[in-house]
């Protein structure tokens, strides 16, 4: 890692435990998020992930975190972070936004939102531990954008941690919806553009239907990891996400409609 780079992951110090013992609402992409009501999550914090500015009730919503966690953000910025920009500028009064350190250089282009979005980044380095100090390199654990919530959940000193939309319908897909290429479905699905089907999607990678199974294996594992970091710093995290196919944390009994 070259200076500039440890320079920046070491600003992320600044929020550190800066939330002990408080709330963490995580709002993901999954339908079902469409049943949640967002007046009852107003008592907490809340982050929210990659394109949610396409979900209509989250369109106006003025989320404390966002998180982002696909490349596509810095490999094609004018079709994937564009959007997001011109979003954060109309309709976030102020937030704090946490993306991979190759992101950086699209924020220091964009330098008219420093007063709107306090930036953080996150690096990975294969040969580190299992770690959620993100003002290091971690070893990676973001088989997708869930897991580095919960990494900034913890960091920040939070002590619930609650998931909605958290449907992980691709936990339960068999190799006959995967071979007839079905489309992971979305709180935003009617309104985003060019929607591929899954195997389409993984095929630019040369990823078939054993390397989906070895991707759904990796994230049980992964979630697992977090899981038991989590209770090991107490830590609680519920999955508020009726319907979910991701079994590994406990189900919320609490009603979010």
């Amino acid at each position: 890692m070259n200076i500039s780079h440890e320079n920046i992951l070491r600003k992320n110090k600044k929020i550190q435990n800066l939330y002990p013992n408080e709330t963490l609402h995580i709002l993901g992409n999954g339908p079902s998020l469409g049943k949640v009501d967002l007046k009852k999550i107003a008592n907490g914090f809340s982050v929210c992930v990659n394109e949610f500015y396409l979900i209509e009730k989250l369109n106006t919503f003025n989320p404390n975190f966002i998180v982002l966690a696909d490349p596509l953000y810095y490999e094609e910025p004018d079709k994937y972070s564009q959007p997001l920009l011109d979003h954060l500028g109309l309709n976030i009064s102020k937030t704090t936004l946490l993306a991979p350190i190759e992101f950086i250089e699209i924020m220091r282009k964009n330098e008219r939102l420093y007063k709107k979005v306090d930036n953080y980044y996150y690096d990975f380095d294969n040969s580190k531990e299992y770690s959620f100090d993100i003002s290091k390199k971690i070893k990676p654990i973001a088989q997708n954008v869930l897991n580095i919530c919960i990494i900034l959940g913890v960091f920040c000193g939070f002590k619930n941690i609650y998931l909605h939309g958290i449907d992980h319908d691709i936990l339960s897909m068999s190799k006959e919806m995967f071979e007839n290429d079905w489309n992971w479905p979305h709180a935003y699905s009617e309104k985003k553009e060019n929607n591929i089907g899954l195997k389409t999607s993984l095929q630019k990678y040369g990823i078939g239907w054993p390397g989906l199974k070895d991707i759904q294996l990796r994230m049980i594992n992964q979630y697992s990891i977090l899981k038991e970091i989590c209770t090991a710093n107490n830590v609680k995290i519920l999955n508020s996400t009726a319907g979910s196919h991701l079994k590994v944390f406990p189900f919320d009994t609490q009603d979010w409609s």
